[in-house]
């Protein structure tokens, strides 16, 4: 009797194993190590995803909405009636009607693509649950629910680029959706992130090496004293923290980070903080706020639109100056923290990582760098996303979303332009007037219509010589016109009409407060698209 329960036993679990086995559906295009393969084969064992015809799955393929159905499969929240766009002819029909996908609306779009924003209402619909949390404005205005967007973010079902970017407009693919789909499964609502646990380290380090806020001393939990956050305001503000109008200041003592301690009590912190226990002493959340808001309206290009209203947060500290009212309730308005309860922890001591959280927010206000476009000065924007930095990113004060990384890689600058960061901010007015002058004279020639766009962040000062990039735009050329005719001399190749081109040039001169137009060059040709 024995042998024989023995024997039932063994082909049980032989049995069983074959099951487990059958459930493994081997796809020709996945692989054991793609990092979506367990939890597409999870949907598979569940019935809710299959592969092609073929013997594929494609799990970069983009999902259109009613694929996304399918692999959402059946709800509580059914549709009572049809869609005016989806027929009961269409494949998905029985499986959309049972997703309870947009059941509220007219139409459904089957065959249009799904994207991050979409999956995200719908997991929200199904699943979600308001947590007791905020997220900065940085990431609630990246959504039309807010309460959706706070429990995506701070239960990391959806981190996006480097704990910024939700990239909620972006379309998802099918192994992103099977990813998704499991994660929300499994979210901790107690255990919740804030944007600094979120915000990617590799992110922070690569605008800290640009930026250099903390003269290369960056640690994530090490503490900021009043004088480097003195120091860091002054470098996001103007490119130094040698400031000319510093000397005109109430200098409190004599050491390092007295001119910024006294450029930063002149106008924000107390007067008695100018002292040399205080640049030492670790700065409060509040106080390193307050430089960073100060440093966002100094260097951003237009007015700041601060208003009346001057609610701030609950547990600030009350200041006797009125401008630094006034930082704070932007900064306040616009929703810039680093807590889950949204309160700033005024007193409290802020680390390094806090810190350059504070600055990336308030980054988004305006940016703390400026170009210009077509003789007027625009704000730009610190490039966010780590992976999108050019190998040689260290070579330069600031890294710009709105510029490739491949004019930064193949630029050719003969030396380091974070070297002239400050100067080619300083100096900005010089080469405005000189870009306006060259605008003026070649357009006046009636061969082409230029634009132009001029980057601080672009420019390389060597003894004898500029050279800075252009982006270059044209419109309505004239027959066998070349970018010789363009800067008199340089290559001489032609320009091609509707076309974008990124170039370096150089002045021919020493740098001084007149650059004549006559002797800029086009030396390269960086890129065209």
């Amino acid at each position: 009797m024995k042998k024989i329960i023995a024997l039932l036993l063994t082909v049980v679990m032989l049995l069983s194993m074959a099951v487990c086995v059958s459930a493994q559906q081997q796809f020709t295009d996945l692989a054991e190590t793609h990092w979506a393969y367990a939890n597409i084969q999870q949907l598979v064992t569940e019935g809710t995803i299959k592969g092609y015809p073929d013997g594929s799955f494609r799990p970069e393929s983009l999902v259109t909405r009613a694929e996304f159905a399918k692999m959402f499969g059946a709800g509580t929240n059914k549709k009572s009636g049809d869609f005016k766009d989806l027929t009961s002819a269409h494949w998905s029909y029985s499986y959309v009607m049972a997703s309870g996908v947009d059941a509220d609306k007219e139409y459904f779009r089957p065959d249009e693509y799904m994207t991050r924003g979409e999956v995200l209402d719908a997991l929200w619909d199904r699943c979600g649950v308001k947590v007791d949390a905020k997220v900065p404005g940085v990431i609630s205005r990246q959504f039309s629910n807010e309460d959706a967007v706070t429990w995506a973010y701070t239960t990391q079902l959806i981190k996006g680029n480097d704990g910024i970017d939700l990239r909620l407009s972006d379309t998802v693919t099918r192994a992103e959706v099977t990813a998704l789909i499991l994660r929300v499964r499994t979210l901790d609502t107690k255990n919740l992130k804030s944007i600094t646990d979120n915000i990617s380290d590799k992110l922070i380090g690569k605008i800290n090496d640009t930026l250099d806020l903390f003269e290369g001393e960056y640690s994530a939990d090490k503490k900021v004293t009043y004088g480097q956050a003195a120091h860091a305001a002054m470098l996001l503000a103007y490119g130094t923290d040698i400031y000319a109008p510093a000397a005109q200041y109430e200098i409190g003592f004599n050491g390092r980070y007295n001119l910024a301690m006294s450029a930063m009590t002149a106008y924000i912190w107390e007067k008695s903080k100018n002292t040399q226990e205080y640049a030492n002493k670790n700065v409060t959340v509040q106080d390193a706020l307050l430089a960073i808001m100060n440093a966002v309206i100094t260097s951003v290009a237009g007015d700041i639109p601060v208003g009346a209203d001057v609610t701030t947060f609950e547990d600030a500290v009350k200041t006797n100056g009125f401008m630094a009212d006034v930082y704070m309730a932007y900064a306040y308005n616009k929703g810039i923290f680093n807590t889950l309860d949204g309160k700033l922890n005024a007193n409290g001591e802020i680390t390094m990582k806090e810190f350059m959280s504070l600055v990336i927010q308030a980054d988004r206000l305006g940016g703390f760098t400026q170009n210009i476009s077509n003789g007027k000065t625009v704000n730009a924007e610190i490039l966010k996303e780590a992976d999108k930095y050019p190998i040689n990113y260290k070579n330069y004060g600031v890294i710009l979303s709105n510029v490739p990384a491949y004019v930064y890689d193949y630029a050719g600058f003969a030396e380091a332009p974070k070297n002239s960061y400050y100067e080619a901010n300083g100096f900005a007015s010089v080469i405005k007037t000189y870009l306006n002058t060259l605008a003026k004279v070649e357009n006046n020639k009636s061969l082409y219509k230029m634009k132009y766009t001029y980057y601080p962040s672009l420019v390389a000062m060597a003894d004898s010589d500029l050279q800075f990039v252009l982006k270059l735009e044209f419109d309505e050329v004239a027959n066998n016109t070349t970018f010789a005719s363009v800067f008199n001399g340089g290559i001489d190749e032609p320009i091609e009409e509707n076309k974008t081109y990124y170039v370096l040039v150089s002045s021919g001169v020493p740098f001084s407060d007149y650059i004549p137009v006559d002797n800029t060059k086009i030396v390269k040709i960086i890129a065209s698209y």
